[in-house]
């Protein structure tokens, strides 16, 4: 498929690809280091080198694949003639062999964070930049935390588009023809672009990411001479500031996932099994891995105005009736959801019409919640074994001089490059201003006992990061966003710690408009209860369609996230709707006690069937169907997840609203074809009794009569 036109934020033109990721300018000259080079670049790498390959990083450091420009002087690797290891630490925890490596360099102390994980041929890292002298650093610049090469003929780049702008749009380009260059230039990391991309070549390829939740580049070079590809990966988009005393600079976490053979399936489940098992949070101190969960949103049910407000969330006087409903009917949840409006105004007042124009103030209001009616509330659902999710949108904040007066902000603690019109994000790069928030924040859900912190960020800082820098005075450029950004990371570490100490996660949800800040190092610690905005309809209009090509695109690259279920228009939450929203987290945001016509009945099946088939979502993904657009109503979509392990799995088939079509045959992946294999339609049409592996592989037809209709099919190895 070709690129879409669209890309505009995420192809930049050959101009730009001249002027950025590379280690000399006219007038610089470049160390670099030539120990191994010859020998490692005339190495195809193969399965059982791949760590032969990571080992040649880590014991020449000239070889690590980074670089940068310093002062006057661009740097490829660590060169141990001006880069001094001081100390080099190695722990082998499970499959992960990790080095923490220090060195000295000029007046600067360096870091190098990296881990190998055996069995996945997968490996990453991060990199800091510390100055413990009295003195300015020189000008860190072309700060480019991944240089990285990979063999291989007839590349491509496959990937999607952000969320929102392109709603996760799949995308190819051939790097034979020409470069190719993703650029966020807004500051939300997947909100118009996607820092994740599957290197494809003939030889086999990369699973590769720039894990940075702001302003970033990734770059793709392909020399058919040496037959390699150059990817150069940059966080803080442009970056050029000396450091002052006492600063680190922090890089992306960037990643590689190797895989052998050009095959999408290969490529796709060589990165969620590693995802799986080292990049998602664990659950407890016991390293526990996480388990799908669901849970219930009452917001919608309380009908105070209308439903879709999302300020009026719930109040004292609503919230009962829809809970005690939900529990009469024995529907299972894990958690509960308090969305946006739970806070006073800034002038102390309530939130009617407009929950994003008066945030800041993190303290609740007590004309919704008087007295202690919040703290009863969050105790009732403890008391039915449920956390309570409460929502902020921690960065932003609203009407200064209130929030000045009322709540001891600061107005210099504030930035922005669109003057007083209410835009402001609180600067963390300043750190009396990140504890102010801090404070705020962890006081409610200490107050409270919060058990999951949803932080919510509904604009672009990008232009406001820039327009501190020009504050900080010349050099400084993305110094503002790098420090921003390491006491963002600060502040979910406490406040993760204070909810896992109240009973509850130990991770946090990741929102941003709902997709906006997924990138893989904010994925280190959350988890997206809502992978979009766009793909719930109390925003949008409800699309199944959509819904199905979201989860086609993001189910490669996030194996855990989660979606938001409701009524169609018709009221009713019908098989249709509730099969394509099969997640590992799922949220029903249902009027429960206010739609009478509620059909409970599928609600229960959906469940049920859910729990049958949850364990499987974050196992291999195998899309048997070929990516669709979100406005495409005519075609089938198939989605397989099977368990190599048990082998086992499950088939969802879904047939949408104008297909033509009433079968489909697709090839079953995943099975030993010399097995027998039982299918198990729970709708009784699909099944079949014993068929070998082979035959199933060969070719699998699925009958649904009626469009607008889903099947689950599962899969059991039987003697």
């Amino acid at each position: 498929m070709k690129i879409s036109k669209n890309i505009l934020f995420a192809i930049a033109t050959i101009t730009t690809l001249t002027s950025c990721g590379n280690t000399t300018t006219n007038n610089d000259s470049i160390i670099e280091s030539t120990s191994n080079q010859e020998k490692t670049e005339d190495i195809i790498m193969s399965k059982e080198n791949i760590y032969e390959e990571y080992l040649r990083y880590i014991e020449d450091l000239s070889n690590f694949p980074a670089s940068f420009i310093y002062g006057d002087v661009g740097y490829k690797g660590f060169d141990p003639r001006y880069f001094e290891v001081i100390s080099k630490q190695k722990d082998l925890i499970e499959d992960k062999e990790h080095y923490l490596i220090t060195m000295k360099f000029h007046n600067l102390e360096v870091k190098l964070d990296t881990s190998y994980y055996h069995g996945y041929d997968a490996f990453d890292w991060q990199i800091f930049i510390y100055n413990n002298s009295n003195e300015n650093s020189k000008v860190l610049r072309e700060y480019n935390a991944c240089d990285y090469k990979l063999k291989g003929s007839n590349p491509k780049i496959v990937g999607v588009l952000g969320d929102h702008d392109y709603q996760y749009e799949e995308y190819e380009k051939d790097l034979t023809k020409e470069d190719f260059i993703d650029e966020n230039t807004i500051g939300r990391s997947t909100h118009v672009t996607f820092p994740y991309y599957d290197i494809e070549t003939d030889d086999g390829g990369a699973m590769v990411a720039v894990g940075w939740p702001g302003t970033y580049r990734a770059k793709f070079i392909y020399d058919s001479k040496s037959n390699e590809t150059n990817f150069i990966g940059q966080g803080c988009l442009n970056f050029a500031s000396y450091i002052k005393p006492g600063e680190t600079i922090m890089s992306p976490l960037m990643a590689v996932v190797r895989y052998h053979t050009r095959n999408e399936y290969e490529a796709i489940n060589a990165w969620r099994r590693w995802y799986v098992d080292y990049v998602a949070p664990r659950v407890d101190d016991k390293g526990s891995k996480f388990e799908p969960i669901q849970g219930i949103i009452l917001k919608r049910d309380s009908m105070e105005t209308p439903y879709t407000n999302d300020a009026v969330s719930e109040t004292y006087s609503t919230w009962k009736r829809s809970f005690d409903k939900v529990l009469a009917e024995e529907f299972k949840f894990d958690f509960r959801l308090i969305d946006a409006g739970w806070y006073a105004t800034p002038a102390k007042g309530s939130t009617t019409d407009d929950w994003w124009g008066f945030v800041g103030t993190w303290d609740v209001d007590k004309n919704k919640w008087p007295e202690n009616s919040m703290k009863q509330t969050v105790d009732y659902a403890w008391d039915h074994g449920a956390f309570t999710q409460l929502w902020f949108e921690s960065e932003r904040v609203t009407n200064l001089e209130d929030l000045c007066q009322n709540y001891g902000f600061k107005k210099e603690w504030a930035i922005s490059e669109h003057g007083n019109n209410n835009l402001n994000f609180v600067n963390l790069a300043n750190d009396e201003a990140y504890k102010w928030l801090e404070g705020r924040i962890l006081d409610t859900i200490n107050k409270y006992k919060i058990g999951l912190y949803r932080e919510d960020f509904n604009a672009e800082p990008a232009t406001s990061w820039w327009a501190n820098d020009a504050i900080e005075g010349k050099d400084r450029f993305g110094i503002t966003e790098n420090l921003y950004t390491q006491n963002h990371f600060k502040l979910w570490e406490n406040v993760i710690a204070a909810t896992y100490a109240n009973g509850g996660c130990r991770y946090v949800d990741d929102c941003a408009s709902g997709g906006g800040r997924n990138d893989l190092l904010s994925m280190k610690y959350s988890y997206p209860f809502n992978r979009s905005d766009a793909d719930w309809a109390m925003v949008y209009p409800h699309s199944i369609p959509l819904r199905l090509a979201f989860s086609h695109a993001t189910f490669k690259w996030l194996p855990i996230a989660g979606v938001y279920v409701n009524e169609m228009a018709d009221g009713q939450c019908g098989m249709y709707n509730l099969r394509a929203s099969y997640t590992p987290i799922m949220t029903y945001a249902c009027q429960f006690s206010y739609n009478k016509n509620l059909d409970w009945d599928n609600l229960h099946r959906a469940q049920a069937e859910w729990d049958r088939l949850k364990d499987y979502l974050y196992k291999d993904y195998y899309p048997l169907t070929e990516y669709h657009k979100v406005s495409d109503a005519k075609s089938w979509d198939v989605f397989e997840f099977f368990d190599k392990d048990k082998n086992e799995g499950v088939i969802q088939a879904f047939r949408k609203e104008n297909s033509s079509d009433r079968t489909l045959t697709v090839n079953v992946q995943g099975l030993d074809p010399n097995k027998y294999y039982e299918l198990e339609d729970t709708d009784g049409y699909n099944s079949l009794k014993k068929v070998k592996g082979a035959a199933l592989m060969n070719g699998y037809t699925i009958i649904l009569d009626n469009p607008a209709s889903a099947a689950v099919i599962f899969i059991k190895e039987v003697k």
